[in-house]
């Protein structure tokens, strides 16, 4: 699905995104937000688990592999 479909169901779900291109063994997870945290990103197990502000690319936004997370 694209970005925005993802979106909206994982503020309905209140569940994080990710792109499957992404799984390369370490999970990233975008959590959208309306806070003046932007989008978060959350990467389990590193010592700098969240970080606020995701920047994407414009490959980002125009992909069409993002689904919910687990």
């Amino acid at each position: 699905m694209n970005i925005q479909q993802a979106t909206r169901k994982a503020l309905t779900t209140q569940k994080g995104i990710t792109r499957e291109s992404w799984d390369v063994g370490v999970p990233i997870i975008i959590i959208p937000t309306n806070t003046t945290g932007c989008c978060i990103v959350q990467v389990p197990g590193t010592e700098d688990e969240l970080a606020p502000r995701w920047e994407p690319e414009a490959e980002d936004l125009l992909a069409d592999d993002w689904r919910l997370c687990d």
